[in-house]
């Protein structure tokens, strides 16, 4: 019988692709568009028109003050009829119902659409 060990030269090598396709497995980027069952369920109900997973979102904070700045952040997005919903998995970033639609302004910049949050010196977009 075979032992599992190995002394020859190329079980070092053989360990080391072993170790980096565990690690690459682990750091890989995961999706963001988990949703609860529950959550799911209530947008199907609704009738979803629109659906992108792990799209880059720019987060904008401290506009026009000194210490403006922005990030890219992922995020996946689901439309319906009546709902949009900003989320990174179960974690919401925004969501727009017609009872919180009074909140935000949603605009088109060229390309992009913007959502912007609050009022004044707290507005985020």
């Amino acid at each position: 019988m075979r032992s599992l060990r190995s002394t020859g030269a190329g079980s070092g090598a053989l360990l080391a692709s072993l170790l980096l396709a565990v690690a690459l497995t682990a750091c890989r980027d995961r999706s963001t568009a988990r949703l609860a069952p529950a959550v799911e369920s209530r947008l199907a109900a609704e009738g979803i028109v629109c659906r992108a997973a792990d799209q880059t979102f720019r987060y904008s904070f401290g506009t026009g003050a000194r210490n403006a700045g922005w990030e890219d952040r992922r995020a996946s997005i689901v439309v319906t009829h009546s709902t949009v919903l900003i989320h990174k998995n179960e974690k919401v970033g925004i969501e727009i119902t017609p009872a919180t639609a009074e909140r935000f302004s949603v605009e088109r910049s060229g390309p992009r659409i913007r959502i912007r949050a609050g009022q004044g010196r707290s507005a985020e977009i």
